[in-house]
């Protein structure tokens, strides 16, 4: 999530670890999830019979989750409410819609979210499916392969975030649609487990690029006063994203190609080549103010 304490309470130099640090806790909670819930779930089913309340196990371990990690850090970080830095009229929906757009920069990042999150959705939305249905894998081999994507993405997390820093974000996302056609292309061609596992890696990769830069990239454009409700409308595009991944992708699955689920690359392939065609018209500005500052020393 886009949240906005992220540019409320962290220095700019300091976003990229901070998105970092969170992007691992994800991934270790996607590992706990498959390699702890899932088996738990299986054991419970077996126990009680049937599918009656499935996934409870998953909710109970949700719920405590949240009461450890989120009530506990809320109570020590002591957090106190601000004062308005000025009265505000009342929102409406169309001053809320013309906030964001009159920053042309979050807006264009906002279309680059959504087309991510719908990019994103449409591959792991569907993967396990073109795994099973299509390729024939047992289910254990499309565990070995994809299974460990989070671990894949855990492992770049840091060492990206601390290279952001130093990097241009808007040529890092660009670079992150680049590596996700490259992990398109070995998806449609995929034969064996193997092959699908260095897909996985790719989309990991990718994953990890976008995500940090585009985070902390967004936090520079947000209007003091304004951030909670410029983050919540990133929000909204990541939604947006999300839904039309799994409605329209699936209906074009079942209804246009008739249940071929190797379409799914070719629609995250496309997705990318759009996603490189709208950042070439975003700027990196702080990157763009280091270089600045570094050119007199030069010289």
């Amino acid at each position: 999530a886009y949240h906005p304490m992220l540019a409320e309470m962290v220095p700019p130099q300091q976003r990229s670890m901070v998105a970092g640090i969170n992007k691992c806790g994800l991934e270790v909670a996607w590992i706990v999830v498959l390699f702890v819930g899932m088996p738990w779930v299986t054991l419970y089913r077996e126990q009680q019979g049937g599918d009656v309340f499935y996934g409870l196990p998953l909710y109970f371990l949700a719920a405590g989750v949240l009461l450890v990690f989120v009530m506990g850090a809320a109570f020590f970080l002591k957090e106190k409410r601000l004062d308005p830095l000025r009265p505000r009229a009342p929102l409406t929906p169309r001053q809320y819609i013309r906030d964001f757009v009159d920053q042309p920069m979050l807006l264009k990042l906002g279309f680059v979210n959504m087309l991510r999150s719908l990019q994103r959705t449409a591959i792991t939305g569907y993967v396990a499916l073109y795994a099973t249905k299509m390729l024939l894998f047992e289910e254990g081999e499309f565990g070995q392969s994809w299974g460990y994507m989070p671990f894949i993405a855990l492992v770049f997390a840091m060492p990206v975030a601390f290279a952001m820093n130093r990097l241009n974000r808007q040529m890092a996302m660009i670079a992150s649609f680049v590596v996700m056609i490259v992990c398109c292309v070995v998806g449609y061609v995929t034969e064996t487990p193997g092959m699908l596992l260095v897909a996985a890696i790719c989309f990991g990769l990718a994953d990890i690029l976008i995500d940090i830069a585009h985070k902390t990239l967004s936090t520079d454009f947000y209007v003091q006063g304004m951030i909670g409700q410029q983050a919540t409308t990133m929000n909204i595009f990541y939604g947006v994203g999300r839904t039309l991944g799994l409605v329209l992708v699936g209906a074009t699955i079942n209804y246009v190609f008739e249940g071929d689920y190797s379409v799914i690359w070719s629609i995250s392939g496309v997705l990318s080549v759009v996603g490189i065609l709208v950042l070439l018209r975003v700027r990196d500005v702080r990157y763009e103010d280091r270089l600045r500052e570094r050119a007199p020393a030069r010289a």
